[in-house]
């Protein structure tokens, strides 16, 4: 009986270490780089069980990050499919997540001018405000420079320069 006992229990030690992986969830980061032009490089995340992340081909690189969703790393647009992208826009997909295991690549992820706090003009508080806006779709949400969100905040800011010198560090140029 002990050691019908003692084999049980190995087994549902092992049967349990065999399914963590369907447990514990988080996000899956992919990097695909296109099979037929390497200078294309698409970025999603996806919100699944650790076991399930994995790469579909070759051509792609995959990071888990346990218990993060994929807005926690960057990626903030829903397909309604269950993948996300930095953004709606094509462009949007070739920008990993600001905050993701890929967002460091040369020409990608969080903008180096982002920190904690807001950094930009104050000294005009309505005109300023949009500034502050694309400081948030920015910095705070993780949307692309080249975003609808953040250029429809930069625009009304130029468009009301009320004689103003002063520039929004958060728009592009």
């Amino acid at each position: 009986m002990k050691y019908v006992i003692g084999a049980l229990a190995v087994i549902l030690i092992f049967s349990s270490c065999s399914i963590c992986g369907f447990l514990i969830k988080g996000a899956c980061e992919t990097k695909d780089v296109n099979s037929i032009d390497s200078s294309i490089v698409l970025y999603d995340c996806e919100e699944c069980a650790k076991s399930s992340c994995n790469p579909y081909d070759s051509t792609e690189e995959v990071y888990f990050h346990e218990g993060l969703s994929c807005y926690d790393i960057g990626y903030t647009y829903n397909t309604g499919y269950g993948v996300y992208y930095s953004g709606s826009e094509w462009e949007d997909y070739k920008t990993p997540g600001s905050g993701g295991y890929f967002a460091d690549e040369a020409g990608a992820g969080s903008v180096s001018y982002c920190t904690d706090t807001y950094q930009g003009p104050t000294s005009d508080i309505q005109r300023d405000s949009f500034c502050q806006a694309a400081y948030a779709y920015l910095c705070m949400d993780g949307f692309a420079p080249d975003s609808e969100e953040v250029t429809s905040q930069c625009d009304i800011y130029n468009s009301t320069s009320w004689g103003y010198t002063g520039n929004c560090p958060y728009c592009p140029k």
